[in-house]
């Protein structure tokens, strides 16, 4: 029974690791280096003789319970990170879950947008130092004391 609550409480711990790496873009190497642990994670019961760790039945619940709550964990957490990093969306936490769960590439196609209109927005507009917003490129409007 151990066994289950250890793979249980790996796959959560990934799963927040996966969304870690996947959100707001994704990052190679915590991508690959998280994809070797879990499939050692799979493997590693089923290597014969697997009866020396667990009877076969259980690391069979073993994989299916990393698997089931790694995908719960790592939908759930990106809901939240997207909520963090992207509130312009106007989605709602289970919209960005459900969004999640069926293929970010949406999220990530709109967030990219919204990158390149703050960076137009920030070519377009400067900052003088002391709070206010001016035009970058209206030079009377400069009062400098």
């Amino acid at each position: 029974m151990i066994w289950l609550a250890i793979m249980t409480l790996s796959g959560a711990s990934l799963g927040i690791y996966q969304a870690l790496a996947m959100v707001p873009k994704v990052r190679t190497l915590p991508f690959i280096g998280q994809a070797l642990i879990i499939a050692g994670l799979i493997v590693w019961p089923n290597i014969p003789p697997n009866d020396v760790i667990a009877p076969a039945w259980l690391n069979f619940a073993g994989v299916a319970a990393f698997v089931i709550t790694m995908a719960s964990a790592s939908t759930l957490y990106s809901a939240k990170l997207w909520m963090d990093y992207f509130p312009e969306a106007g989605l709602t936490y289970r919209e960005f879950a459900w969004r999640d769960f069926t293929g970010s590439f949406y999220i990530r196609q709109q967030y990219a947008a919204m990158l390149a209109d703050r960076e137009e927005l920030r070519a377009t507009w400067d900052y003088d130092g002391r709070g206010a917003i001016r035009p970058a490129n209206d030079e009377a409007s400069t009062n400098e004391p």
